[in-house]
């Protein structure tokens, strides 16, 4: 499967209780993306969401977040939850 997101991304869920909801991509693994929103999926408990039930957001990427959430660096929710409601 090809991949279409990477780590950084801004994506809107298109399936699911989450539907309409937009989320950061933090990774990506054997073609799910492990999503979090800053609210309901923290960054320390990742959602692990299917590629064919997401679509790219307008609103740019965060892809110096993702990568100090994958070196185990301290990141808040709140700055997460923050950029995805403002944008």
């Amino acid at each position: 499967m090809k991949t279409i997101f990477s780590a950084g991304d801004v994506v809107v869920s298109t399936a699911g209780r989450d539907k309409g909801k937009r989320f950061l991509v933090v990774r990506i693994c054997d073609g799910y993306a492990f999503i979090t929103d800053g609210r309901t999926h923290k960054v320390n408990r990742l959602k692990k969401k299917n590629f064919k039930h997401l679509e790219p957001a307008k609103c740019g990427n965060l892809t110096e977040t993702a990568a100090r959430i994958n070196r185990g660096e301290c990141v808040g929710n709140d700055k997460v939850y923050k950029f995805l409601s403002i944008n």
